[in-house]
């Protein structure tokens, strides 16, 4: 980057790419010289912009965008199960869902529940293996999952929990709330907090690997089941700004911007 001085240079953020350093030994040395050569930033939440401050970015910050390019309005029943919930299963370095599971699976003593799992990985896996869920049912799916087939669990569930230590502006979070579903999301860094506010239009995750406090921001969104036409309405402000012609809209003014 620094051989070519006259060539201005794009960081596009997503993700945990500023957020999580565990894996980084060097991120306190490479970024901020990273940063510092860049001219333009782009990133899928507030958080990140302001990270990249922090570490010496002193370009021009082009603005917040979805990663996965804006979403489709789609139809919306109603018409769902109560107990209905369907899980994102990333188990690993950053997804966190053996902790949603095993509140689920204490819950599932009370709660007649019908969880639906995506995208299970290996260590999920061995761990719903063995596991009675008393009352409730569990229905798993692995990594081969097609997209419209998440949907489809969407679309018929109450409920949609993602949890992780490290994320940007999760796809899955946007996806269910255009879905109609009632977001349970974790929130890194903050985060989620830039889309969801606690029991208006989700519930937010503080305790990532926390048992007892997942099961009570469960219990808490399974208490407002009756009012998941209002949380969609109040998600109203969020679709409309993720709407994929808005941000395709967005998305081509900026690099006009940067042609003129």
């Amino acid at each position: 980057m620094n051989k070519h001085a006259g060539i201005n240079w794009l960081y596009s953020s997503w993700g945990s790419d500023l957020f999580y350093r565990k894996n980084k030994p060097d991120f306190e040395i490479e970024v901020p010289a990273v940063l510092q050569r860049v001219n333009y930033l782009i990133t899928d939440c507030h958080r990140d912009a302001k990270i990249a401050v922090q570490m010496s970015f002193k370009g021009t910050n082009l603005g917040v965008y979805p990663g996965g390019g804006g979403f489709e309005k789609r139809p919306v029943s109603f018409n769902r199960d109560k107990y209905a919930i369907v899980v994102k299963g990333y188990e690993n370095e950053l997804g966190k869902a053996i902790p949603v599971l095993q509140a689920l699976f204490e819950l599932g003593e009370l709660y007649p529940l019908k969880v639906s799992v995506f995208g299970a990985s290996p260590a999920l896996l061995d761990f719903i293996q063995d596991k009675d869920f008393k009352k409730s049912t569990i229905t798993v799916h692995g990594g081969d999952i097609s997209h419209d087939d998440v949907i489809a669990l969407m679309e018929n569930a109450t409920y949609y929990i993602g949890n992780s230590i490290s994320d940007g502006m999760p796809n899955t979070l946007l996806e269910a709330i255009f879905s109609g579903c009632i977001p349970i999301q974790s929130n890194p860094g903050n985060a989620t907090e830039e889309v969801i506010e606690q029991a208006v239009n989700g519930f937010l995750i503080q305790e990532v690997t926390n048992v007892e406090s997942i099961k009570g921001v469960i219990v808490e969104a399974l208490e407002n089941a009756d009012r998941i036409e209002q949380f969609y309405e109040n998600n109203a402000s969020i679709r409309y700004s993720y709407l994929r012609d808005r941000v395709k809209e967005r998305v081509l003014k900026m690099y006009d911007s940067l042609s003129a």
